[in-house]
């Protein structure tokens, strides 16, 4: 590097010209943090330098009076400008520091939840709407509780119904209510805003939140009391006539499909007959400022014992003919039970399943119905049959002439049914069927081996008045053709 003083060459990284003592300068990398540090670190030096060079060169040099007159300052003085710099520097920064907090606790003071709350109540005092809303929002969003919140929500929800707001007023003051505020003038109020709107609903949902001994006054006219059922939900085994009445006489709907009740359901007018079955039964009073209560539902399950009551077929009577006996129930959920001696039946009595044969001669048939899941049991049904086919023969003997017809065919052994092949055949009595006008007793033939019953699909039917016996060919229950046997 030369020196820019005596342009002598100078080795790299000699900070003074050992020639002149100038100090020499590097581009070295750029510090913004240092730049001030270096300032004041470089006046020092040249101060040093200044000094030491006036020892080595005469006052002659006019190149080194002109340096000499630009570095005059003493040490002394470069330090303490160099504080005044740092102490000017420091006064600026705690000022404005000291600015800007004055700044912002007079913002802060200024945007207060009571500030905004008097500047609006000023600006609505006089008459200045506009500039009142905004402080009252200010200061519902600066509210630090609910309490506040309320407060300034009341008022703004009061300035807006002075001013026929209905829609605003409302929203306020129903942010009033949720944030806790009940008090009287509210809630006079917000009715009064309902009322514009015809909204009763709201009033009643109001009621159950803010109805109190104060407020109650304000209710009266929009607490209907809801419809009055003479029975109420549940099961019943009886036929029921529910009646539903109101305090006031006001006109009642109902629906009877599970359906909300509305003014446009069935207007009762009388009692309404509840039967077998589930039955749910809305309904509604409204007055006459067509004010609706709240929905009363009531649900009945009737498993009644009329309902219950068995159907016997056929009446009772004489009969000359083989009959069929059917009973039938109509209700669900039920067993038939029957007995044929006159005794009361019960569920040890015989359990009906299907239809069977009138027996001969005077019975009286019982029957009774029975819930298998309430165990409510029916009126018993009885009836009364005469059955006389003018018969020489009962069952039993007709299956000793079948028997006797079987010795004579040599198909067993004797008439207690022994066969040759040591088996033996058994007669039961099937049924009694009438077949062009003649009675006949079916006889059904099995074939016993070692004691087990097999079917050998064979039947016999004996005439009930000759005892002649025949081959019968069975079509379906009841119906036979029949061959000479």
């Amino acid at each position: 590097m030369v020196c820019k003083r005596c342009n002598e060459e100078v080795e790299e990284g000699v900070v003074y010209c050992p020639n002149c003592g100038l100090e020499l300068h590097y581009i070295q990398e750029y510090n913004e943090v240092d730049e001030e540090l270096d300032k004041n670190m470089l006046d020092l030096t040249n101060d040093v330098v200044s000094e030491q060079s006036d020892l080595r060169y005469d006052n002659d040099d006019e190149e080194w009076q002109e340096y000499h007159l630009e570095r005059r300052l003493t040490l002394k003085e470069k330090k303490i400008r160099a504080i005044a710099k740092i102490i000017g520097l420091s006064f600026l920064i705690v000022i404005l520091i000291s600015g800007t907090v004055i700044y912002f606790v007079y913002q802060n003071r200024s945007n207060s939840f009571d500030v905004q709350l008097k500047k609006a109540s000023e600006y609505a005092a006089a008459d200045n709407f506009s500039k009142a809303v905004v402080c009252y929002e200010n200061a519902i969003n600066v509210a630090k509780d609910k309490k506040e919140k309320a407060k300034a929500a009341k008022y703004l929800g009061m300035l807006y119904a002075d001013n026929s707001d209905t829609k605003n007023a409302v929203y306020y003051l129903e942010m009033t209510i949720d944030n806790k505020c009940l008090d009287r003038d509210v809630i006079e109020t917000i009715v009064k805003l309902y009322e514009l709107q015809g909204n009763s609903d709201s009033i009643k949902k109001l009621a159950r939140v803010a109805s109190s001994d104060e407020t109650n006054s304000l209710f009266e006219k929009y607490l209907l009391n809801q419809p009055i059922f003479n029975y109420k939900s549940g099961t019943y085994n009886e036929y029921l006539s529910v009646e539903i009445t109101t305090e006031d006489n006001e006109t009642i709907y109902y629906t009877l499909d599970d359906t909300a009740a509305t003014k446009d359901s069935n207007v009762y007018e009388g009692p309404i007959e509840v039967k077998d079955g589930t039955t749910v039964i809305h309904a509604i009073s409204v007055n006459e400022n067509n004010l609706v209560s709240e929905e009363i539902v009531t649900t009945y399950v009737v498993q009644s014992a009329g309902s219950m009551k068995p159907v016997i077929t056929p009446e009772s009577g004489e009969y000359t003919d083989f009959t069929k006996i059917s009973i039938d129930d109509i209700s669900a959920n039920c067993k038939i039970f029957y007995t044929l001696d006159g005794t009361e039946p019960n569920e040890n009595s015989i359990e009906y399943t299907e239809s069977f044969d009138m027996p001969v001669g005077n019975h009286v048939l019982k029957a009774v119905s029975i819930n298998t899941e309430t165990k409510v049991a029916s009126e018993v049904v009885s009836k009364v049959y005469n059955l006389d086919i003018s018969s020489k023969y009962d069952t039993s003997r007709a299956g000793q002439l079948v028997m006797t017809a079987l010795e004579e065919r040599k198909e067993v052994l004797n008439t207690s049914g022994t066969m040759a092949d040591g088996s033996s055949c058994v007669l039961q009595f099937d049924e009694a069927v009438t077949i062009d006008t003649q009675n006949y007793y079916i006889m059904h033939r099995y074939n016993s081996i070692m004691g087990q019953l097999f079917d050998a699909n064979i039947f016999y039917a004996v005439d009930v008045t000759s005892g002649n016996v025949f081959l019968a060919n069975k079509k379906k229950d009841g119906i036979y053709n029949l061959d000479v046997f």
